[in-house]
């Protein structure tokens, strides 16, 4: 009398299959290149103003809106999104805001409101942190 178990085995009849040894140049894992972190000085961010209202002494109300650059290669963000957060400096106080990346398109907000001590005031705009994420932003 025997007794045995069930087993299971993929492939065709007929076929064999080995077991990888030492010899053998490469795995997927290593096939696979590894993607390429992002960071924030691989952006730049251009700040447009829109429309400016300005009240004297009370200084200045902007629309502005962001221009973000990507400063690398497009092809490393294939397949892949991101959540990228900025600082706007310049107006009476910092804001902070983000926009999205899925490979090389962006989804940013439309203008942003930006009150200022001066007309002369420059306002600027820095990416301060890049989150890749999975679901699409």
């Amino acid at each position: 009398m025997t007794s045995g178990g069930i087993g299971y085995a993929f492939g065709s009849s007929g076929s064999t299959t080995s077991t990888p040894t030492d010899d053998d140049d490469a795995t997927p894992a290593e096939t696979t290149p590894e993607a390429v972190p992002l960071t924030a000085s691989d952006f730049s961010l251009e700040v447009l103003t829109e429309e400016k209202k300005c009240f004297g002494s009370a200084g200045c109300l902007l629309s502005v809106s962001i221009s973000p650059t990507f400063n690398g290669v497009s092809s490393i963000l294939e397949g892949r999104s991101f959540k990228v957060l900025y600082e706007v400096n310049g107006g009476e106080e910092p804001i902070l805001d983000r926009f999205t990346m899925i490979g090389t398109r962006v989804r940013i907000d439309e203008t942003l409101s930006v009150q200022t001590d001066s007309s002369d005031a420059v306002v600027t705009a820095e990416v301060t942190q890049v989150i890749e994420t999975t679901n699409g932003g």
